[in-house]
């Protein structure tokens, strides 16, 4: 009978477990607390190579060399251990006298269990009898998309000489955060000059080509706090011009590229051989259309830029082994939009020299409507006058076209297109009064696409743009000063003592709207 009750009250304890299930509680988000350290944070006269940090519950070390800053910087780099609630840094050497350091710990130190991150994790000691309290802050921004530059590296030198950026260790460092905003703070009263480097090598050195820079052009005398100090970032351009292409494209023409944005580029052929050449993209790519060469004649092109110059050579017979393509459209997306007033324009693969009207046709719903074509740069035109958006159909038949070599198309082409109408786009008109700058200027209006849709290039302070038959879009205005005067945005250079040319866009995007006309005045007042 006894073991009989016990099985029963066996059963009854179990079924009753079974009821409920355990849960772990809400997760611990409280980040760990610093209980004690040797030095006290904001300490003087801290003689020893040791420092000792213990916090309130077990911790761990996460990528500790990577993310602890020491300023002034501190080589080697000291020894880090993990005794259970305790970082030990352990120096080679003593630390310099009389010296504040700050030791920025970043993500560095986190609780064992939930990897909370210790947010209090600025350290500050003396090896002197003063906690030097003085501080610099600012932004560093990308000098071409003017966005903030992150983790870079924000160094103070109280060396002056240009060259201490390239051959000595700053006296103080940061690394930016992500929106390009530094603070360094604990600094001795003194003149400094100020940099900020992409270190590629990490030795705190600006001595590589593909290192980024900024830098004030004047050292800063820090004897307060200073703030809102804007560094502009660029990249030196040490690329040599070059020619990235060079190659045949068909039996007559040769198409050239070159690698950098040129400046005074200049192509030469023999008046007699050429017939003409095409440029394309500011003049950085351009095709040499040939007039019919022998079998076997060589015509000689001479390529000059700036600081460039190479002599290429068109060999008829090599030219001879690439296939002449049959006429043809060159491809663009399937339907094309003409803008009020403008013309449809038509690339072939070969410069055109004769248009047959009797053999093309414009329609709309299947009826033909009158128009006029006619060649401008070796490309076909086709005009109507547009009352209304009109959606139409334009066929060229057998014969139509013909290039500069006699060659005709073959087959049909049919190329579906839409005459707009001003209801179809909008207009609008830029004041512009700039002051405390002088030029000359460049003035840009980009589309959403990034597409420089128009750019003047202008000297006057105050002017007025007046931008027509703008498609609907967002639209950025862009304005460079163009201190060299040569059309071009330029980077700087940090020994030439060169800043890179300012740019500044429009405060927001605008958005232009079908058949709406919109103005704005845009002051600029230049730094």
């Amino acid at each position: 009978m006894k073991k009989l009750l016990y099985i029963i009250a066996l059963l009854f304890l179990v079924s009753c477990a079974q009821v409920g299930s355990l849960t772990g509680g809400e997760r611990d988000t409280t980040p760990p607390k610093l209980v004690k350290s040797t030095p006290k944070n904001g300490d003087t006269l801290f003689k020893k190579t040791r420092i000792e940090l213990t916090f309130n519950e077990y911790i761990e070390l996460n990528n500790l060399p990577q993310q602890l800053i020491i300023s002034p910087l501190v080589k080697p780099f000291p020894d880090a251990e993990l005794h259970g609630k305790t970082v030990v840094l352990t120096f080679d050497t003593l630390l310099r006298e009389n010296t504040t350091y700050t030791l920025f710990f970043g993500d560095g130190i986190r609780d064992y269990t939930e990897k909370n991150v210790w947010n209090e994790n600025l350290f500050v000691f003396s090896t002197g009898n003063v906690l030097d309290s003085l501080q610099i802050s600012g932004t560093v921004k990308n000098s071409s998309s003017l966005k903030g530059e992150d983790n870079m590296m924000v160094l103070l030198y109280s060396e002056l000489q240009d060259s201490a950026v390239s051959t000595k260790i700053p006296t103080y460092f940061t690394k930016t955060r992500k929106d390009g905003s530094f603070k360094i703070t604990n600094i001795h009263e003194g003149n400094y000059r100020i940099f900020a480097l992409q270190d590629m090598n990490s030795n705190y050195l600006f001595d590589l080509p593909n290192e980024k820079i900024a830098y004030s052009k004047n050292p800063i005398e820090i004897n307060k706090n200073v703030d809102s100090v804007l560094l502009a970032s660029f990249l030196e351009n040490h690329k040599k011009q070059d020619l990235s292409t060079k190659k045949y494209i068909n039996q007559q023409a040769y198409s050239i590229a070159f690698s950098e944005k040129t400046k005074n580029a200049s192509i030469s052929v023999n008046k007699e051989k050429l017939h003409h050449i095409d440029r394309f993209n500011d003049g950085d790519s351009a095709v040499v259309w040939l007039n019919t060469l022998g079998d076997d004649e060589t015509v000689q092109m001479t390529i000059k830029d700036v600081d460039f110059s190479d002599t290429l050579y068109f060999k008829s017979k090599e030219a001879k082994a690439q296939q002449n393509k049959k006429l043809s459209v060159i491809a663009q997306r399937k339907k094309r939009e003409v803008l009020p007033y403008d013309s449809l324009k038509i690339a072939f693969n070969f410069p055109l020299k004769e248009i047959n009207t009797q053999a093309i046709e414009l329609t709309k719903d299947s009826v033909s409507v009158p128009f006029s074509a006619s060649i401008m740069n070796y490309k076909m035109c086709v005009f109507k006058k547009v009352e209304e958006e009109e959606n139409l159909q334009l066929k060229l038949y057998a014969g139509a076209i013909t290039d500069i070599y006699g060659n005709s198309n073959k087959d049909t082409v049919v190329i579906p297109f839409a005459f707009l109408d001003e209801s179809n786009i909008g207009q609008l008109l830029l004041k512009l009064d700039i002051q405390a700058m002088s030029g000359p200027y460049v003035m840009q209006l980009i589309a959403s696409s990034g597409e420089i849709v128009k750019e003047e290039f202008f000297s006057k302070n105050n002017t007025t743009f007046s931008y027509t038959n703008l498609m609907p879009d967002e639209y950025k205005i862009k304005l460079l000063l163009d201190e060299n005067n040569n059309k071009i945005w330029d980077s700087g250079n940090y020994y030439q003592h060169l800043q890179p040319e300012k740019i500044i866009y429009y405060e927001k995007p605008l958005t232009v709207r079908a058949n709406w006309e919109m103005e704005i005045q845009w002051n600029v007042i230049g730094k």
